[in-house]
């Protein structure tokens, strides 16, 4: 790790590795192990009339975790998933096989009400998996219906999602996969939307606490980290909230 020092007129600066710290001097030499080196500093000034004898003819060397720390923390983006659960469908045993049914009138309205609620929170998708059962694609296709943002989004409709969902302890693993398969590193929003119960185990297993998902409810999860796969291999998720259609 290698830092160098860049002086104005008013202040003089940390670079780790090429990277402005925003840190001064005064702000945290006090805090730092510093390594003095043999080699002159090469420092850039916007005064020729500026001086710093401290370090004409020092190169330091940063070794420090707290500023290793602040470095790690400028490459952290902040990374949202959102699970969701299908829309309400007519009952098992009304007519379609369990794949193949339908959405109600009132779970149409729930899934645009999704939609708007992810618009105006700013949690529009740039990546969608989704089951390939008949009502998880017409949940989809009411958000697309209702936000134009979504007929744009990358969408893929998956038969693994609905066989997946019903064995135990397996859902959250998969979708990782496929997230990380399917996603472009510069997407920090995906949207996955299949079936309880493997729902509600995949999210209750990201933020580590017990949730319930109805049709049509949708996790927000969050975390930090520098890239998806970073952020899955941490134990945990922030739940930032379930959105729920009024009738729920």
């Amino acid at each position: 790790m290698h830092s160098c020092i860049r002086s104005s007129k008013f202040a003089t600066q940390i670079e780790w590795n090429g990277i402005k710290t925003g840190l001064t001097p005064s702000k945290c030499f006090g805090k730092l192990s510093l390594k003095r080196h043999r080699y002159p500093l090469n420092i850039k000034s916007s005064s020729n009339k500026f001086k710093y004898a401290l370090v004409t003819s020092r190169v330091f060397e940063v070794n420090s975790a707290d500023t290793g720390d602040k470095m790690a923390e400028k490459t952290r983006k902040s990374f949202k998933l959102i699970m969701m659960r299908h829309a309400e469908s007519v009952p098992p045993g009304s007519g379609p096989r369990d794949h193949d049914r339908p959405i109600t009138k009132e779970g149409e309205k729930g899934a645009q009400f999704c939609a708007n609620e992810l618009k105006s929170l700013g949690w529009l998708p740039g990546l969608i998996l989704c089951s390939d059962s008949v009502r998880t694609k017409e949940t989809v296709n009411a958000m697309a219906a209702e936000e134009p943002a979504f007929k744009s989004t990358d969408t893929h409709f998956l038969s693994s999602l609905y066989t997946i969902s019903a064995l135990d302890g397996l859902t959250r693993s998969h979708l990782q996969e496929q997230v990380l398969e399917l996603v472009d590193e510069s997407t920090l929003c995906v949207m996955c939307v299949g079936h309880n119960r493997g729902w509600e185990e995949a999210v209750s297993d990201f933020c580590g606490s017990e949730i319930e998902l109805q049709t049509g409810n949708a996790a927000l999860l969050e975390s930090k980290g520098a890239s998806w796969k970073d952020v899955f291999s941490q134990e945990s998720w922030k739940l930032l909230q379930v959105i729920r259609h009024k009738t729920n």
